[in-house]
């Protein structure tokens, strides 16, 4: 008996150890599930029996053998059936993630979250992996959740990497966040940039307005959307820093060490470094940490750079190599044997170090963004942007969309271009989306079709054919009003209502039949537009550079004290502003505030660091140096005192003669789109600005005394609010929200002030088309200006005929 039962158990030892084979990357709380499908990519091992049940709840799972390597290996998209295994996760905080030092995962998400909105919607972005990385990637895994609303037998999700489907899922995590793991076919990820594409189609559970749409909404987490990768990565270049991504939370995250930190010859060179750490990273939300003497770490999402002579470094880094004592080193290394690979710059002297940074940053100081056909910020925008300097037409197509029908009730899809930072056509100009579309029969009149930038309504087409309808190169003009300096985003929106609508009958959500078409010859015409910079305006500096960057001069950057948190700061704004730019900005510390005189200057220093005469000059209270940082109770105090002020002030100014006044300024805005500040004849700042003590960060900006020179202050009321500044203005979410001569930021708010009266830099003075433009554009602005020529022009002309006919006319 003994002898069969040993006989039997050797003879189910091979399935035993067949069924045993470990996933790519596996965790304790997802299931498997047992169905298989076949990919001519990699040849697929059976997975252990579960029920029926399990299969229908979980999903596919795909376990892929070792097949031979293929130079070419064919790639097949999966269908509805891909082979996905997924695991209900307790919340959004995911378990089991890598410590700081591990960079199994490669995080995918360049946000803390990515919502997917409406009943259909796409995301694109890009992801730079090393040859080592795309070679050895094992799986890719994706956490998502969505509204209980969204019905999953009619709502889908796709992902795609470089085009190919690898996850297709119906949403059905409304409860907590699902974790899909799904294997990577070999030969799918290449070295360099690999695109990402995640798309949703979802339909109401039971309601059929165009008002339940807006509650279709999914949201991918962050830490538990990654690569998985094998913990041993082999980084042999530099390329490496361009691979390194984001953490869990979307954040990309430099500490550098040197221990020259406070030398003023090392000062110049360490913020250049940091530029072009922020340009070949190229991440939304990048910050950095300098400090002295610790060793920095890396892992994912996190470089550490070390920077220093060869004898500095060699108590801190054993196996330096002999390199860095006779040339130039700059090179990935591992200090100890369990660490990441941190970047190691060092020579025998700082000239050395010098010479080797500016090897890295030389090919990163190109022409700036007004200068270039397009902004690399795929790594979270999807296609590179194209740059409009002046009058352009090009079509959908040519942004890379592609034409689109559609069934549900509500379409949108959205594209970006960008502006240069001396755009001033807002009051003005308009481009016109010359529109190919088609709409059904059914769909009703009234319905319409509307274009959004940034967010605001810029112009709406009514749907009013019964019967249907073609536009064929339809001319929509869109004014301008709502574009900014950067990146704008242009949306084009459709509501389809229909009669069947109104019944809501079972099952009408899952209708296929298509309702709209947008094709991809739509084309965008942009008239030229006038082209004047204005300063100050922190938008534009934040979104382009503007003014750091319209010629080839340095920018004085005045650091006190000079140590980790001003260096901290500083580092974190001049890599947004190199981002933002396109290209490495050259900066010159000065230690002085009398060797600035009338140059372009960044001030980095705390609030007791700057003069009286300086403050005034940004428009910020002088006494703020002394009362930004009293305790939080006597700011609330104030706070309250204030709101109660300005709560009877409003009760009294809607009796008698300003009520009135205030009406019909409000019928001007409503009725013209006139306000108040565009009335006034002489415009300026009417008062100073004081932080409150809730205020991490205040941004600010004004030519200098003589106006020659253009001037930015950071600063905060002590040196450990500039080092927790960095986290605020290093995402990508407030940095491009900061407009005005003035912005004050606190980890909950921003409050910004606008100056009425900007400098403006013309380009080139000596166009006669765009200072017709910009007068144009200005009179616009300035519409008491314009009334007033206007009433001058009549009475003119009325004495000049009066004279006339005077001297000719016929008399009696």
């Amino acid at each position: 008996m003994k002898s069969i039962l040993l006989a039997l158990m050797l003879f189910a030892l091979p399935a035993a150890n067949s069924l045993a084979d470990p996933l790519p990357f596996d965790m304790s709380t997802e299931n498997a599930d047992p169905r298989v499908q076949s990919s001519p990519a990699a040849p697929l091992a059976a997975r252990p029996e579960t029920s029926e049940e399990q299969s229908r709840q979980l999903g596919e799972v795909l376990t892929p053998d070792a097949p031979a390597k293929s130079s070419a290996p064919a790639l097949a998209a999966p269908d509805a059936s891909s082979p996905v295994s997924s695991a209900s996760e307790p919340s959004a905080t995911m378990t089991g993630l890598a410590s700081p030092g591990q960079i199994n995962r490669r995080y995918l998400i360049p946000a803390n979250q990515l919502t997917l909105n409406g009943e259909i919607d796409q995301k694109d972005w890009s992801l730079f992996l090393t040859s080592w990385q795309a070679t050895n990637a094992e799986s890719l895994s994706l956490s998502y959740r969505n509204t209980v609303v969204i019905a999953p037998e009619s709502s889908r999700m796709i992902v795609s990497i470089n085009d190919h489907v690898v996850i297709e899922e119906p949403l059905r995590s409304p409860a907590s966040f699902t974790k899909l793991t799904v294997p990577l076919p070999e030969g799918l990820l290449r070295y360099g940039a690999n695109t990402i594409s995640v798309r949703v189609a979802q339909r109401h559970r039971t309601d059929c307005t165009i008002d339940s749409t807006y509650e279709l909404v999914t949201t991918l987490n962050a830490q538990g959307s990654y690569l998985t990768l094998p913990a041993s990565e082999r980084i042999s270049d530099l390329e490496a820093i361009r691979a390194i991504g984001v953490d869990g939370n979307g954040d990309t995250h430099f500490e550098i060490s040197s221990p020259s930190i406070k030398q003023s010859t090392a000062v110049e060179d360490l913020l250049s470094l940091g530029q072009g750490l922020a340009l070949l990273a190229g991440m939304p939300n990048q910050d950095f940490a300098f400090n002295r003497d610790a060793l920095p770490v890396s892992g994912p999402g996190r470089l550490g750079v070390l920077v220093g002579t060869a004898s500095e470094l060699a108590p801190i880094v054993p196996n330096l190599p002999q390199a860095a004592r006779v040339g130039q080193l700059a090179s990935m290394l591992r200090v100890t044997p369990d660490s990441a690979p941190i970047l190691v710059i060092s020579g025998p002297d700082w000239a050395s170090i010098s010479s080797a940074i500016g090897k890295i940053v030389a090919p990163l100081s190109e022409a700036s963004v007004d200068q270039r056909a397009g902004l690399q910020n795929s790594g979270w925008t999807g296609p590179d942007l194209p740059v409009i300097l002046s009058d352009s037409q090009f079509s959908l197509s040519d942004l890379g969309l592609k034409t689109q029908e559609f069934s549900g009730r509500r379409f949108q899809t959205t594209f970006s271009i960008m502006l240069p930072g001396d755009f001033y056509g807002r009051a003005s100009s308009e481009f016109t989306i010359l529109l190919d579309a088609a709409y059904a029969p059914d769909v009703l009149p009234g319905n319409h079709i509307t274009v959004f930038v940034n967010g605001e309504v810029a112009s709406v087409v009514q749907i009013n054919n019964r019967h249907g309808g073609i536009f064929k190169h339809f001319p929509v003009s869109v004014t301008m009003r709502h574009f900014k300096p950067g990146r704008n985003t242009i949306t084009l929106s459709a509501e389809l209502s229909t009669n069947q609508d109104a019944v809501c009958a079972p099952g009408e959500n899952n209708t296929r039949e298509p309702r709209f078409a947008l094709f991809n010859t739509t084309e965008i015409q942009i008239e030229k537009f006038a082209r004047a910079g204005q300063f100050p305006n922190l938008a534009a500096t934040a979104r382009t550079g503007f003014p750091y960057t319209k010629d080839e001069k340095s920018i004085s950057l005045f650091l006190e004290p000079v140590g980790p948190e001003t260096m901290s700061s500083a580092a974190t704004v001049l890599g947004k502003m190199a981002l933002s730019s396109g290209h490495a900005l050259g900066v010159k510390p000065k230690t002085s505030l009398r060797a600035i005189g009338e140059e372009d200057t960044i001030f980095v220093a705390p609030i007791s660091q700057i003069p009286r005469s300086f403050l005034d000059r940004f428009h910020i209270a002088p006494d703020a140096s002394e009362t930004w940082n009293q305790i939080a109770v006597t700011g609330t105090e104030e706070a309250d005192t204030t709101k109660q002020f300005s709560e009877w002030q409003d009760r009294i100014s809607s009796e008698g003669l300003l009520g009135y006044l205030e009406r019909a300024g409000s019928w001007l805005h409503d009725r013209f789109g006139l306000t108040t500040d565009e009335l006034e004849l002489f415009k300026d700042i009417k008062e100073s600005f004081m932080p409150t003590p809730s205020d991490i960060l205040l941004l600010a900006q004004n030519t200098s005394f003589e106006g020659k020179g253009n001037w930015t202050l950071i600063t905060g009321p002590t040196v450990q609010n500039l080092a927790l500044g960095n986290a605020l203005i290093a995402s990508q979410s407030r940095w491009e929200n900061l407009q005005g001569y003035l912005t004050a930021l606190t980890p909950d708010r921003m409050v910004s002030r606008l100056d009425p009266n900007p400098t403006l830099h013309l380009s080139d003075p000596w166009d006669i088309r765009n200072l017709r433009l910009v007068i144009t554009d200005w009179l616009s602005h300035n519409s008491l200006v314009y009334v007033g020529l206007l009433i001058l022009a009549a009475i003119f002309l009325a004495l000049s005929w009066g004279a006339l006919l005077k001297r000719s006319g016929r008399r009696e």
